[in-house]
């Protein structure tokens, strides 16, 4: 195996390895979000698909705020 192979080969396994090495940051418990909208009729809609939308995502809180 020449030089430039073995090089290459190396090179091929450490960036294969590389991402073993990243952490992964836990994820925060709970997250609340706050959404705007400029369509104040849609509170009561909003507030439907967002109660459906909690069941599913239990950890997520988002915040309907819609401007008049």
């Amino acid at each position: 195996m020449n030089k430039k192979t073995l090089f290459f080969a190396v090179l091929l396994l450490l960036l294969v390895l590389l991402p073993l090495t990243a952490q992964g940051a836990k994820a925060p418990s709970a997250v609340t979000l706050t959404m705007g909208s400029w369509r104040a009729d849609d509170v009561e809609q909003m507030n439907r698909v967002l109660a459906e939308y909690k069941k599913v995502a239990p950890d997520v809180t988002i915040r309907f705020q819609p401007t008049n």
